[in-house]
C-alpha cells in the first residue's frame, strides 16, 4: 500500500507527465495548423535592425541584421571579419526568415535550478513517505 501510494505521490507531484496540453491537442480535432507565411509576409513582420537567420533555397543559412525592405527583396547586414557588409536578397533566392532569440544563461540556470529542486523535492516525499515510522 505505501509503495502504491508513494509511486501515486510522486506522479502527481511530477505533473502528469502524460497529460500535458500536447495530449489535449492532439485529441481535440477542432484545432487546425497555423497558416504558413509568405516570405515577404515573414519578412514584413521583422521590425528592421533585428537578428534574423535566413535560409535560402539551396539550403544555405545566413546570420545577421534586416535592413531595409523592398518589394522585390531585404538587404541582409552580415558581421563579417573585415565588418559589417549588406547582402542584398531577394525574395525569390529565399526560402525561410527567422527571427534568431537571443539566449539568457541567468534564466537557463534558473530554470535548470528549478527543475533540479522540484525533482530533489519530489525524491525527498517519497523517500520519507518510504521510511516513516509508524
Amino acid at each position: 500500500m505505501r509503495k502504491a501510494l508513494s509511486v501515486v505521490l510522486a506522479w502527481w507531484l511530477c505533473g502528469f507527465p502524460c497529460l500535458d496540453g500536447r495530449m489535449a491537442a492532439r485529441t481535440n480535432g477542432a484545432t487546425q495548423a497555423p497558416k504558413k507565411l509568405t516570405v515577404p509576409e515573414q519578412v514584413l513582420e521583422i521590425p528592421s535592425g533585428t537578428m534574423v537567420e535566413v535560409r535560402l533555397r539551396d539550403n544555405s543559412k545566413l546570420r545577421g541584421r534586416l535592413g531595409t525592405v523592398s518589394e522585390k527583396g531585404f538587404v541582409l547586414q552580415e558581421l563579417t571579419g573585415a565588418g559589417p557588409q549588406d547582402r542584398n536578397l531577394t525574395f525569390t533566392d529565399v526560402k525561410s526568415v527567422k527571427v534568431v532569440k537571443k539566449r539568457n544563461p541567468a534564466a537557463t540556470a534558473a530554470k535548470i535550478g528549478l527543475g533540479v529542486g522540484a525533482a530533489a523535492g519530489v525524491v525527498f516525499i517519497v523517500l520519507a513517505i518510504l521510511f516513516r515510522d509508524d
